[in-house]
């Protein structure tokens, strides 16, 4: 966090002039921790924030740019397309330990692999993941730790281990790969021609690793669970999400059905599996974001209302934990999870999804630090959910509905917590009957 004062707001009027206001910015925030949390060197911090240099735009613009059409479909059918593999390459009955992990290395796996291409350290040595979640928890101590190396000293080596062996990935110029992404190929060739270290180059590249799990895959998590926690829904869901999913009329030459799935019909075609995700997001996205006030500022609480005053060099935060889950917003059940509460159709007449007021969710943040990796999140979720809904029955170890465990807070640098330690997460999963003889293909078109 930068100097000075610290405002806080809670009301949705607030939240949302806080949000649409282009005088508040977390580019400060981000520039004074993204040295500390990944290994990048003072002289490259200086040449991105340098506006004489103009990378911290083109950065900017190449995020935003790669993770929007053609491209956005190229990175989602990637993710997805390893997503399948793995899901197809699963025995008919799966005992899992732990359901937390399970989840979170198949889609780590398939993050890196859509990310820099099937030829990545992180799938050539599995342990890798586990240094990036276990750097992942312990994140705090490098942001506002003095000397995390002492700290967090294992932290430190695990997250050492991680950029070491991107140093090595880029040197062997496998970041050139047809199967990289354009976000990653763009991310290095930007740095590359502003004349950054190799080091800098995969501190940075570390980063927008970063970026693209932390959130997303603690989201999936507890989508899952919620889902799975309740039977009607999934009786439900099973029977919309068919209607993107088509057989192919002949088996292929290895005697396996050919089941391919029109990611861009969802939305159209799922619409509880869409209100579902976000009032999974609702219910489990807790964190906090920051702005800075880069010029003296009026934010109102609506036409005709209070008026404050935001001095220039001070901080202005909101909580989604409190925005989420207000009664005064949500309702009496604003705790519970509802999967209809987004649907598009509330069964009032004239009444439609405008009935969420602006400011009271912001799961993606908004404005101009609107997350440009939501289109690609949402996308690999939806996948994966309706890939797991069609082929298998899911209980947990003693073959009964799984129930949703207690979740830690969140950490400062995260904005969703993880299940308790401790928690019993073991899984059982059995294929469906006339599931067991088929193999997941996805169309973005």
């Amino acid at each position: 966090m930068m100097g000075g004062k610290v405002y806080f707001v809670a009301s949705p009027e607030l939240v949302n002039a806080m949000i649409k206001s282009r005088s508040l910015s977390f580019d400060p925030v981000l520039r004074s921790t993204i040295a500390k949390l990944f290994t990048i060197s003072k002289e490259g911090v200086r040449k991105y924030v340098d506006p004489s240099i103009g990378l911290e735009t083109r950065w900017t613009k190449n995020f935003y740019g790669c993770l929007n059409g053609v491209q956005l479909k190229e990175i989602n059918k990637a993710v997805l397309t390893d997503v399948f593999r793995q899901l197809d390459e699963l025995p008919d009955e799966v005992n899992v330990d732990d359901s937390w992990l399970w989840l979170r290395d198949k889609l780590s796996f398939a993050s890196t692999a859509a990310m820099l291409g099937r030829d990545n350290p992180f799938c050539a040595h599995p342990s890798l993941v586990d240094d990036y979640w276990y750097v992942d928890n312990k994140l705090v101590h490098f942001a506002l730790g003095p000397a995390p190396w002492m700290t967090a000293p294992s932290a430190w080596m695990a997250r050492n281990r991680i950029h070491h062996a991107l140093i090595q990935y880029t040197k062997e110029k496998k970041h050139d790969a047809d199967d990289v992404s354009a976000l990653w190929k763009g991310s290095y060739d930007l740095l590359h021609e502003f004349g950054f270290s190799e080091s800098d180059i995969a501190a940075f590249l570390q980063a927008t690793l970063q970026a693209a799990l932390f959130n997303t895959i603690p989201t999936f998590n507890w989508y899952f669970v919620h889902i799975w926690s309740d039977p009607s829904l999934v009786f439900r869901l099973r029977e919309e999400v068919s209607g993107v999913v088509a057989e192919s009329l002949e088996l292929r030459g290895d005697g396996k059905r050919e089941m391919t799935m029109n990611m861009a019909k969802i939305e159209e075609r799922c619409p509880l599996l869409v209100a579902a995700f976000h009032e999974n997001l609702r219910t489990v996205a807790e964190g906090a974001f920051n702005r800075v006030v880069m010029e003296d500022t009026i934010i109102s609480n609506g036409k005709g209302g209070q008026e404050y005053l935001l001095k220039k060099g001070n901080n202005l935060m909101a909580s989604q934990s409190i925005i989420h889950v207000s009664e005064e917003h949500w309702g009496s059940q604003a705790g519970g999870f509802d999967p209809t509460r987004f649907s598009k159709d509330t069964g009032v007449p004239g009444e439609s999804e405008s009935h969420i007021k602006p400011g009271t969710y912001v799961p993606f943040g908004g404005g101009k630090h609107l997350c440009p990796g939501r289109h690609f999140a949402s996308m690999e979720i939806w996948g994966m959910m309706i890939a797991l809904l069609l082929s298998f029955d899911i209980t947990d170890a003693e073959g009964r509905t799984l129930t949703v465990p207690e979740r830690t807070m969140p950490t400062m640098t995260s904005g969703i917590g993880r299940p308790v330690a401790g928690t019993d997460l073991r899984l059982k999963l059995s294929r469906r009957k006339d599931w067991n003889n088929i193999t997941w293909k996805v169309d973005m078109a």
